[in-house]
């Protein structure tokens, strides 16, 4: 492992992490840190969400997801869905205002996230080398607070055009955090290309893929929910919300009138608009260890975002992940789809059925796919990330 040919000893580093909920959903800086929690010691601080809180089922039930956390803080970081992992971080869940939206909001929150990791740090010893790292842009006083040995910004998204998002608020919060982290860490080109000149150090690092997991979907059946829906069945997961071209959605479940559109995963739009269109089907989140078997039904994978502002940025987690199941994937042209092309079909809105249609027809995966994903595991990412912000430490 890389870190055995570091000078520093991991048991001498403390890393302080910033980001969405510990088990609430695997995200890049999660599978990350699972392969990185034997090698250092890890501090996980949960904080609110970034959008303005509006009337919305979702924004509801997250509402009580965070009333929980803070009412159990000061965990070991175990969840429900990762009740077999050995290793986990402790988790804290600081009490905190609804939104770093408004000036005196942010500095309120950033006073008391600061007092949080006093807390933490004041019980290390003096030798013990300590790292910040933060998915989110809202926390700049952090950064230049002075109290860590090395800050790292790890840029997985363009929050600024996130719908429900305040993006100037954020663009400040954020631009004060660039000027004085030690480095940043972003997941797609466009986030190094867009930030990067504001930076000392910046470093590209895609996402990951657990390949063995969703390879298994080769060898599963699907759920009764699947199975019994009429085919093809055209599956997406993820989070369906405002970045999903409706225009394109509508017109598969046109053009694939006697088939099934399957949609997994949290759902933060109005879906209204789909009521009549009888063959597209919300089934709402899907644990992630039960992903593959749910995946295992579909005939092909989509992607059919907009391609805009809000999207130019983003890797989405689930492309390679897609990938490993052997299904057919298309995808509109996000950027760093594109940069796959030779994995995933893509189409433009017009094309788009078409184009589900000939991949199921005649697909065949590409004979390098398997050894690329390989390359791509999620233990190399983890130990790309730990060399880069352990270096010189």
């Amino acid at each position: 492992m890389i870190y055995k040919e570091m000078a520093i000893n991991p048991d001498k580093v403390h890393i302080v992490v910033f980001s969405d909920d510990w088990g609430r959903h695997p995200s890049s800086c999660q599978h990350i840190f699972r392969h990185l929690l034997d090698r250092c010691s890890v501090t996980w601080i949960n904080t609110i969400g970034l959008r303005t809180i509006r009337v919305s089922m979702y924004d509801l039930k997250r509402s009580f997801q965070v009333l929980r956390n803070w009412m159990s803080s000061n965990s070991t970081g175990d969840s429900a869905e990762h009740k077999k992992e050995e290793a986990n971080p402790e988790v804290l869940s600081p009490m905190m205002l609804p939104s770093f939206r408004y000036r005196l909001t942010a500095f309120i929150n950033q006073k008391i996230l600061l007092r949080a990791v006093h807390k933490v740090l004041i019980t290390k010893q003096k030798d013990v080398k300590t790292v910040l790292v933060s998915t989110l842009p809202v926390i700049p006083n952090l950064f230049s607070a002075g109290i860590f040995d090395r800050t790292v910004y790890y840029c997985v998204d363009d929050f600024t055009t996130w719908p429900g998002v305040e993006g100037t608020a954020i663009q400040r919060l954020e631009s004060e955090l660039l000027n004085d982290c030690d480095l940043m860490i972003a997941t797609s080109s466009e986030l190094l290309n867009s930030r990067g000149a504001s930076v000392k150090k910046a470093y590209l690092i895609t996402h990951g893929v657990d390949y063995e997991h969703f390879s298994s979907a080769s060898q599963l059946s699907p759920p009764d929910e699947i199975a019994k829906l009429p085919k093809p069945v055209i599956g997406f997961f993820g989070m369906f919300d405002d970045r999903m071209n409706g225009a394109v959605l509508e017109d598969i479940s046109r053009q694939f009138s006697s088939g099934s559109i399957v949609i997994l995963g949290p759902i933060d739009r109005d879906i209204q608009p789909y009521a009549e269109l009888k063959n597209i089907h919300f089934f709402g989140p899907v644990p992630y260890q039960d992903l593959p078997g749910w995946v295992s039904g579909f005939d092909a994978c989509i992607l059919p975002y907009k391609v805009d502002e809000s999207t130019k940025s983003i890797n989405p987690l689930k492309l390679k992940e897609y990938l490993a199941t052997r299904k057919p994937v298309i995808s509109t042209p996000l950027p760093e789809a594109v940069q796959l092309g030779e994995y995933v079909r893509i189409a433009s809105q017009d094309d788009f059925s078409e184009a589900i249609r000939d991949e199921m027809e005649k697909h065949s995966p590409n004979p390098g796919l398997e050894a690329f994903l390989h390359s791509e595991s999620w233990e190399k990412k983890a130990e790309e990330f730990q060399r880069i912000i352990m270096d010189g430490l």
